[in-house]
């Protein structure tokens, strides 16, 4: 039904907070047309296909909101970079060779583009860009597996150290929104 709702009107939602429902209604704003659902019983995963962003449960259950905008921002920047198109274009192996050659490089580099424009849409949103790289020094661990996490993915501390260097420059930015010149990678094939 959001799908196929006119862009133009306003959507009507009732939101559950503080166990009261909450009837708003949200202006629409032309962007990256993207749907997103609540993955139930996955735990803390968190993926995006190009047009759908699922976010597990959990995160509903044990995050507080700029934690789960972290985790959404970035899925999101997925879809903006067109990363799965591009992935496909290139022909990587996204199975048990993931994290090998040529396939472990070109998905990380989706991995770290994603978390730099994450970090922009969380700062357009209205969120201090502060919370991506305290996000990754906090809650990091036990989401990219410590010690056993994949090698498609920089590790929690890195992560949080290039995300605090950004958030630094988007806090000199007055202007919004910003664009990151990440974005004009969207529909560069990658090599």
């Amino acid at each position: 039904m959001i799908a196929a709702a006119p862009i133009a009107k306003p959507l009507r939602l009732t939101i559950l907070r503080g166990g009261k429902r909450l009837p708003i209604a949200v202006q629409p704003v032309g962007g990256c047309r993207s749907r997103f659902e609540i993955l139930l019983g996955s735990g803390l995963s968190a993926t995006a296909d190009g047009a759908i962003v699922q976010i597990g449960e959990r995160f509903f259950e044990d995050y507080t909101d700029e934690e789960i905008a972290v985790v959404v921002s970035h899925e999101l920047a997925h879809n903006i970079l067109r990363h799965r198109d591009r992935l496909d274009a290139a022909k990587i192996n996204r199975g048990m060779l993931a994290e090998l050659g040529r396939n472990g490089r070109l998905i990380r580099e989706t991995e770290d583009q994603a978390d730099l424009l994450g970090i922009y849409l969380l700062a357009n949103a209205g969120y201090d860009p502060m919370s991506a790289p305290k996000f990754w020094r906090q809650k990091g661990g036990t989401i990219d597996g410590g010690l056993f996490r994949s090698r498609t993915h920089a590790s929690s501390k890195a992560r949080a150290e290039v995300l605090e260097a950004a958030a630094r420059d988007i806090a000199a930015t007055s202007t919004r929104p910003i664009i990151p010149p990440v974005v004009a990678t969207r529909n560069v094939p990658l090599r």
